[in-house]
Order: C-alpha cells, then structure tokens, then sequence
C-alpha cells in the first residue's frame, strides 16, 4: 500500500503486483494470491467475459514496455538531423542549378561552353530531382510534425500514469510500470487459464 505506518494508505504500489504469486495457501502450497482472485472472480463473473481478461484491451503492451520513451525522443531527434541533412542537400543543388544558369544567362560563358555545360548536366533530370526532393521534404515534415505531437501526448499520459500508479518522486519511470504490468498481465493470463481448468475440473 501507498502510505505510512500511521495510515494515509491510498492505494498498492505498481510493483507489488507481482508479489501476489509468492503469498501461498497454508493448505495448497499450488495455489497462490493471484490464483485465488482468479477464482473468484470467474465463479462470480455475471458477465460473458471476465474482468480478469483485462489485458485483452491492451494488446501492445510488451512491445511498449520494451521501448523506452528515452529512445522515442533520441531516434526521433536523429530523423530531425536527417531531414535536416537532406534540406541542406537540396539548397545546395537548388544553388548549382541558379549558379549555372545565372553564367548562362550573362553572357559569361562562350557557345562552345554552353554546349559542353549541358553534356555534363541534365537539366530536366535535375530539375525533376530537386521536385521530388521537394515534395519529400515537405512530406516529412508534416510526418515529423504529427509524431512529435504523438510523442508530446504519450510523454503526458507517461506522466499521468506515473502519478495514478503513485509513484511519482519514487524514481521509478513509465518504462518500468509498462514492465511490470506486462509481467503481470503473463501472470493474470496464467492464473485466469489454470482457474478455468480448475472450474472445469469440478
């Protein structure tokens, strides 16, 4: 429980969860916490599916649980560089391309020259090149735009989770609950699977 010894107990701490496993009956060493909360909650489950199969609503969770929030925001700060990268690349070809017709244009280069100019470089290939680029980059960015917004909304819910579980000021991130509950989700699935049996046995 979250609290003192005085009282001020609010609720349990995420990770004790797992603890409900290693409390056993004194008269089937078998039988655990958990597996005990399995059984009544089937024998007394009304309903067609039991609230014991919560973590069907949360089918992603292991793969949430393995990937820190830490490593969300560095690989998306590594695709900002990236695009960066490839904005720098168009301006400079955007460059080139101005820079050579600029000479054209002035007279600066001779016919003979011209001609050769445009033996080494392909205008409409370039010109198509730079579009692409273009239609890439604006692409991009509106993705990137919606992710860190995506990424601003999960950072929040982390935060909230963090502070509904009561373990905010104990050190313990949002990774950490997502493991645990993932743990506990293969426990509870465990034990709702053994108590059908035993159900079904009597």
């Amino acid at each position: 429980m979250v609290g003192t010894a005085k009282g001020s107990a609010r609720a349990f701490t995420i990770d004790s969860l797992l603890k409900l496993t290693q409390t056993r009956s004194s008269s089937n060493k078998e039988l655990s916490v958990l597996d005990f909360i399995a059984d009544e909650v089937l024998r007394n489950s009304k309903i067609t599916r039991c609230p014991f199969d919560f973590f069907l609503d949360i089918p992603d969770l292991e793969e949430a649980a393995r990937t820190p929030l830490s490593e969300i925001n560095s690989e998306f700060d590594q695709l900002i560089l990236d695009l960066d990268m490839v904005r720098r690349e168009w301006d400079k070809i955007s460059e080139e391309k101005s820079s050579t017709a600029a000479t054209i244009g002035d007279g600066i280069m001779g016919k003979r020259e011209i001609i050769q100019k445009f033996h080494e470089i392909d205008i409409v290939k370039i010109n198509k090149s730079l579009k692409k680029l273009s239609d890439f980059i604006d692409e991009s960015s509106s993705k990137l735009s919606k992710l860190k917004l995506a990424i601003d909304h999960t950072k929040r819910y982390s935060e909230e989770m963090v502070q509904y579980f009561g373990a905010r000021g104990s050190g313990v991130e949002s990774g950490s609950i997502l493991s645990y509950l993932h743990e506990f989700c293969v426990l509870a699935k465990d034990s709702i699977q053994r108590a059908r049996k035993r159900i079904e046995a009597k």
